[in-house]
C-alpha cells in the first residue's frame, strides 16, 4: 500500500515543479508565478471538493435506497438478498429483505467471477460484497429460537439441499416455531443478512477502510468517497465517525 501511495505523490512532485518552472517563464518573475500557482491549486481543490461533496451525496442517496448484499465463500457467492429502502439502521430488520434463488444467484455467481458485479445494481441502490472470512462468528441468532455455532453456520453454507439444514433448524428450534424456510437459498440469505448485521453493530470507520482495502468488503458503484476513505489517517476517519 505504501508504495500505491508514494509513487502518485512523487508524480505529483515532479509535475509541480515543471508547472512552476513553466509559469516562472511565462510571467518573468517568481512573485507573479508564486500567486498564479496558488490561485491555480485553489481552482483545483476547489473543483475536486465540488466532485467529493456531490459524490458523498450520491452514496448516501444509494444507501437509502435499496441495498443487495452477497456473501462470498469459497470465491462463490453462497448468499444474496435484496433488502428494501430505508436508513441503515433499519435494512437489517425481519422481513425487509428477499433472499435469491434460482437463476438469479446463478446469475450473481457468474457476475461476481467475471468481476461485473456492477451489472447487479439496479436504479439507484448499492451492493455490499462480503468476504465470509471476515464476517464468521462463533455464534449466531438466525431467529430469536435458533441460535448456531460456527460448525452449523458453515454446514449451512455448504448445504446443497433442505435436508441437509433440516435437521439443524429442527434440532434447535425445540418450540416448533414455523421458520418460513422452504430452500437453501432463504436459510443462507437469512444468515448472510445476520452475519452482516452482528459485524456492523461493532464496525469502525478504520476497520471498514481497511476491509474495502483488503477486499473483505466490495462496495458497487465505486464510488469516489469510498475510495478516499481507504486512504485517510486513522484520527480523521474518528473523526468523521464521531460527527456522523
Amino acid at each position: 500500500m505504501d508504495k500505491i501511495i508514494t509513487i502518485p505523490i512523487i508524480l505529483v512532485a515532479i509535475i509541480a515543479i515543471i508547472a512552476f518552472l513553466i509559469f516562472l517563464k511565462v510571467f518573468k518573475s517568481v512573485v507573479k508565478a508564486i500567486v498564479f500557482a496558488i490561485v491555480i491549486v485553489i481552482v483545483l481543490v476547489a473543483i475536486f471538493g465540488v466532485i467529493v461533496y456531490t459524490d458523498a451525496n450520491k452514496l448516501k442517496s444509494s444507501i437509502d435506497g435499496q441495498k443487495t448484499i452477497l456473501l462470498i465463500k469459497n470465491d462463490s457467492v453462497v448468499a444474496a438478498a435484496n433488502i428494501n429502502a430505508g436508513s441503515i439502521d433499519q435494512m437489517f430488520e425481519n422481513g425487509l429483505y428477499e433472499g435469491w434463488t434460482g437463476q438469479k444467484l446463478s446469475d450473481a455467481n457468474i457476475a461476481y467471477k467475471s468481476g461485473k458485479l456492477d451489472q447487479l445494481l439496479t436504479g439507484k441502490g448499492i451492493l455490499l460484497a462480503f468476504n465470509y472470512e471476515y464476517l464468521k462468528t462463533d455464534s449466531l441468532e438466525l431467529t430469536t429460537q435458533i441460535k448456531l455455532n460456527k460448525a452449523e453456520i458453515e454446514q449451512i453454507l455448504d448445504a446443497k439441499s433442505m435436508a441437509e439444514i433440516n435437521p439443524i433448524i429442527e434440532s434447535k428450534n425445540i418450540i416448533k416455531i414455523y421458520t418460513g424456510f422452504s430452500s437453501p437459498e432463504e436459510v443462507k440469505a437469512k444468515i448472510a443478512i445476520r452475519l452482516v448485521a452482528k459485524k456492523i453493530q461493532s464496525l469502525k470507520m478504520q476497520e471498514l477502510a481497511n476491509a474495502i482495502n483488503k477486499g473483505d468488503i466490495n462496495i458497487q458503484p465505486k464510488f469516489l468517497t469510498i475510495k478516499i476513505i481507504q486512504y485517510l489517517p486513522e484520527s480523521i476517519l474518528n473523526s468523521l465517525a464521531e460527527k456522523n
